[in-house]
């Protein structure tokens, strides 16, 4: 009997040990699932719903962007239903005003309408201050801009007076030089300077030496040595025109 009750408390503990490991795959188990089930759900679904929100989000910054353009269009140019006549006054705004082919803008000083026909811009960049036909209209002619003043064309360009200016006068800083025969003449700070280009130093001069005519411009090998406004010459860094350059 003894060793019947010991075999017996045997095959109990046995079957309680295979119990208890089925209880802890079953809890295994269930953990899974849930773990799936959390994932499976919650990511998805809410990447899924933040893209829509997203999208509605975007949506709803292109209508306020839409709105901001509304507002700038107020802020913009008003443009009357007909084309108005140049004496009328206006507020000059960002924008212009079209009427069938013709363009109109409000003009600064005076704050009056200007009108043109594109078929009106010359078809190449026109010399400074030359004539145009209407104040205020702005071109793109090839590789220039140009708008008309009240004292012609302005490109941006230097105007070069028909006869040498004098040294000093004032002038309207533009783009390039003139020349008089073999003399340069350039616009520095609003006033000529004028010079011929024989009286550049025979070779490169010291940055900050002295120098006679602002805005002089010499070529040496490696670039240019410039006077500049405060009359003293500063080169190019390809320029050789220090001792120690070569150091």
């Amino acid at each position: 009997m003894p060793s019947r009750l010991k075999l017996g408390y045997v095959i109990v503990a046995l079957t309680g040990i295979s119990v208890l490991g089925c209880g802890d795959d079953s809890g295994s188990s269930g953990d899974s699932a849930v773990g799936a089930g959390a994932g499976g759900a919650n990511p998805p679904r809410t990447g899924s719903s933040g893209s829509a929100a997203a999208g509605r989000g975007a949506s709803g910054r292109g209508g306020a962007g839409g709105r901001g353009g509304t507002t700038r269009g107020m802020m913009g140019q008003m443009c009357p239903m007909t084309e108005p006549s140049a004496s009328e006054s206006c507020m000059p705004a960002a924008g212009n005003c079209m009427f069938g082919t013709r363009i109109c803008d409000c003009i600064a000083p005076g704050n009056t309408w200007a009108c043109w026909d594109p078929s009106q811009c010359p078809t190449a960049v026109p010399a400074e201050q030359s004539s145009c036909p209407v104040v205020g209209m702005t071109c793109r002619p090839m590789r220039g801009n140009c708008t008309c003043r009240d004292t012609g064309w302005d490109c941006g360009n230097q105007f070069c007076p028909a006869a040498e200016p004098a040294l000093g006068g004032q002038c309207e800083a533009g783009t390039g030089t003139c020349m008089y025969g073999a003399r340069i003449c350039d616009c520095i700070s609003s006033t000529w300077s004028c010079w011929n280009p024989a009286d550049c130093p025979m070779s490169p001069p010291a940055d900050n030496a002295m120098c006679s005519a602002r805005g002089m411009a010499c070529m040496y090998p490696g670039g240019s040595c410039t006077c500049g406004n405060m009359s003293t010459w500063r080169c190019g860094r390809g320029v050789m025109n220090d001792n120690d350059a070569g150091i």
